[in-house]
């Protein structure tokens, strides 16, 4: 009689004709049936029998089943790894992964390749931290349009930043202290031609195409990893984020939350001031702010006055010799403020520096009438400069009669 083909089976065939011809009993007849049908819902298989180019199978993970945890898979470049070696879980390498894509990491890469080949910039961890918060944070308004979404005053208009070098000052060479976030329009229409006319530019800022070539192919991640070492760049990374919605040093101040009501490149001054140490001025600004509320194109005229003059001189050199004061309870001559920066910006009147503030955002977000003398915001708030001067010498009075 008749046996079963599959190994150590002595039971006999089963009593049907493809049973009879494969020579298999009852209990392998019927996996081989169940195997078959899995075959026909097998989308790989199908595409392989139907046309001559065979389709292999993904090969490069791994399935595992940890203890405790759901399943997942694993690849096996993780697995020889460095990072696996230190015991990182498989999240972070993916994470590591992600940010190494991003745009503010390539940036960030470029940046760092042109103060290493400089020579003359010392480039520490917590300087790669702290430039890939701000260029991720820039990277994240531009895509998110944070700025419309957070500001009240501008409306639906967006605005593009920037990371700026300014001229160094005495023995500091750290990267981040050269750099201040500012609005890109002033790197396109004022910085370039204001640095081919000043003498005093630092070499460091500027650093040729040839110099960063002398660094070779290795990426920003090699570089730190030969620098210092596996551990301490990945203990750095930890702390990354893909996305920043606010500015690194927004929640470092007194305020907790984004203050709508402030307008939006004196907000951004106010946090690069606190990031390059000097929060006294930035508390004196705060203090001006809470003085003079609603004085809302003024404060964008300081915040403007204040980074050209740090672009074009200097920290130090740019709260010298400052045609305003400001005092202990943050008075001061708004004025003063806007005839010095019609005369930096070589423009004619109060209109044409108006209409420059709007070019630094996407669309135009007020509008000036010379006859009224009022300026319409997108965001529906209006001023008058004749009731905003009343203020001024109102605030200037009482000042004066409590000293």
């Amino acid at each position: 009689m008749a046996k079963c083909v599959r190994k150590n089976c002595c039971e006999p065939l089963f009593q049907k004709p493809e049973a009879i011809s494969k020579r298999l009993c009852e209990k392998h007849y019927l996996r081989f049936c169940q195997l078959s049908e899995r075959k026909k819902n097998d989308l790989v298989y199908r595409i392989n029998k139907a046309i001559p180019r065979k389709t292999k199978r993904p090969k490069n993970r791994k399935f595992i089943y940890p203890k405790k945890a759901p399943r997942q898979y694993v690849s096996k470049a993780y697995e020889k790894s460095e990072i696996c070696k230190l015991k990182y879980p498989y999240s972070f390498y993916l994470k590591l992964k992600q940010i190494r894509k991003t745009r503010a990491w390539h940036n960030l890469d470029a940046r760092v390749r042109r103060a290493a080949a400089s020579g003359k910039q010392n480039v520490r961890l917590d300087d790669v931290r702290e430039l890939y918060e701000l260029y991720s944070w820039i990277d994240t308004c531009k895509k998110y349009k944070v700025f419309p979404s957070l500001n009240l005053v501008t409306g639906n208009a967006d605005i593009s930043l920037n990371i700026l070098s300014f001229p160094s000052e005495g023995n500091n060479f750290l990267l981040p202290d050269m750099l201040i976030v500012a609005p890109a329009f002033l790197k396109n229409k004022y910085k370039i031609e204001e640095m081919k006319e000043n003498d005093e530019v630092s070499e460091v800022s500027e650093v040729s195409e040839t110099a960063t070539k002398t660094q070779g192919e290795m990426s920003l991640f090699n570089f730190l990893v030969n620098k210092y070492n596996l551990t301490r760049v990945c203990r750095m990374m930890e702390l990354f984020s893909i996305n920043y919605r606010y500015h690194p040093m927004q929640f470092k101040g007194a305020e907790r939350k984004f203050p709508q009501s402030r307008p939006v490149l004196f907000n951004i001054f106010i946090c690069e001031m606190r990031r390059l140490h000097i929060p006294h001025i930035a508390e004196q600004l705060v203090k001006v702010q809470e003085k003079y509320v609603g004085f809302v194109i003024f404060l964008e005229f300081l915040a403007i006055y204040l980074t050209l003059r740090i672009l074009r001189s200097g920290i130090r050199r740019a709260f010298m010799a400052l045609p305003f004061s400001v005092s202990f309870d943050g008075l001061i001559d708004f004025p003063v403020i806007e005839s010095s920066l019609i005369s930096e910006l070589r423009l004619n009147n109060r209109k044409d520096l108006i209409a420059f503030y709007n070019n630094i955002f996407s669309e135009p977000v007020c509008i000036y009438s010379e006859e009224r003398e009022t300026l319409q915001w997108q965001g529906g708030k209006a001023e008058d400069f004749n009731l905003l001067y009343k203020k001024m010498d109102e605030i200037s009075g009482r000042c004066s009669q409590s000293w």
